[in-house]
Parts: structure tokens; sequence; C-alpha cells
């Protein structure tokens, strides 16, 4: 008979794949995440290590890709726990199909970034449908939201329904389809959660990043660690409770 097991959850542990078009922010945003990540954590033991390694995601999952995985340690401010996000890179092209698949079966849940005034494109929309069909858990990021054409497209909620509508097309699921959006300048440093109107402010009158973190890329770290599941695991220790968190 085959070895019994229980499906645990691993604590303190995120994997999430961003999915961007190649002009989108992906680069830009990554790394105000990471600023934000490292200040959390500054004063603590704990050194950012912002290799885009993929060793340690791979060797669990027991599968091999060629994307980059960046490694993001983060304190949680509002609990106070120290928490690992593996965040991976999707490939922009379609070509891929294998290698999207791949990494779609390593992460929990996924970051949709979309330029908030040209939208989802094409290479976008096939991870997206495979993501959904893999059952994965979506946040969806508008960027560029400082732009002047962006601001009539939030003003009238364009992309957020045309989001709604992709959504659909590709058979999400209720609940996927009921995803939280962030407004986000990546290159100014903001994002918010759920309201464009303070996005629509920000957007008018500047944020000035070095003075203050009240609308940082925490936001978004946070937004990761609260809506993505953590990462299941098998345990053939049959002892344990079904579906209870171990500190993997």
């Amino acid at each position: 008979s085959m070895e019994e097991y229980q499906i645990c959850r691993r604590k303190g542990i995120r994997n999430v794949a961003i999915i961007a078009h190649v002009d989108h922010g992906k680069t830009t945003l990554v790394d105000e995440l990471l600023t934000s990540a490292k200040k959390s954590i500054e004063g603590s033991s704990e050194a950012l290590d912002r290799l885009m390694d993929s060793g340690d995601l791979e060797k669990e999952r027991g599968i091999t890709i060629t994307s980059k995985v960046t490694r993001v340690p983060y304190k949680q401010e509002a609990t106070g726990e120290s928490l690992v996000l593996n965040i991976v890179d999707t490939p922009g092209h379609a070509d891929f199909s294998g290698e999207v698949d791949r990494i779609l079966s390593m992460v929990d849940g996924v970051c949709l970034l979309v330029d908030a005034v040209e939208g989802p494109m094409t290479q976008t929309k096939y991870v997206l449908s495979r993501a959904l069909q893999a059952g994965l858990k979506p946040i969806c990021i508008l960027n560029k939201c400082d732009r002047p054409e962006a601001v009539s497209r939030l003003d009238s909620g364009e992309t957020e329904t045309k989001l709604v509508e992709l959504f659909e097309a590709l058979g999400a699921s209720e609940e996927q389809t009921d995803f939280v959006t962030m407004y986000a300048s990546a290159r100014e440093g903001w994002i918010v959660k759920e309201d464009p109107f303070v996005a629509l402010e920000l957007s008018a009158d500047g944020y000035n990043k070095e003075e203050t973190d009240e609308h940082s890329m925490r936001h978004l770290l946070d937004a990761i660690v609260d809506i993505i599941p953590e990462p299941a695991a098998r345990r053939y220790d049959t002892s344990v409770e079904k579906d209870t968190s171990f500190e993997g």
C-alpha cells in the first residue's frame, strides 16, 4: 500500500509568481519591493539576499526552472512575523509554455502586473490563463498610475472592468474573479490597496518616498502574505493532525 501522508501548510513562507508584460515596470516594482522588505528587517540579523536564485525552491518542489527566483526575507509590521517570500519570474514568451507550467506548479499565487493605460497584453493573458486553470490565487497590480493617461482610466474604472471581463473570459472561478486590485507607480515608489481615489490623489500631488513610507511597497508585501496561501507540503508522519501548520 502507498505510504499515507497529510497535507500540511508550511508557516512563514509564500511562493508567488509575477506575471507582467516586458515594459510594464516589473524590474522597478521588484526593486521597490526589495527596498521595503529590507527596511522591515533592518537592525535584525536577517540579511537581504538579492539573489535571483531558484535553488531552494527547486529542491523543495523537485522541479528545475530557468527563470529567476528572488528570495525576500520580510518582517510583517502588524504581526511581527518573520517570513520568506519567494518571488518567481515568468517568461515573456508563449513558446516557453512548458516552463510556464513548471513555474506555476511551484507557487500558490500570482501577482498580475498590468500597465494601467495599456491593460493586459497577449502574453500576459496566456500565462494568466494557465495560472487560473491551476487554481492559483491572483493579486492584480495596475502600474504606472502616475501617468496622465492613466488618470482618466482610473476615474472611469475602465481598466478594472476590462480585467474582470478578461478573468471571466479565461474561465476564472468566482473566488478568483473577486481579486484584490492594487494601484501603483513603481517608478514613484507608491502602491495603494483597493482605493483608486487615493491613487488619483498621489498621482496629482506626487509622493516623496524619501520622506514617507505611508504608501510603500510594504502594502504589496502584506497583501502577498495575507492573500496568498502558505505552501502545502506532504508529510508522511501520520501522527500529525490534518491541515495543521508546522514550522518548515
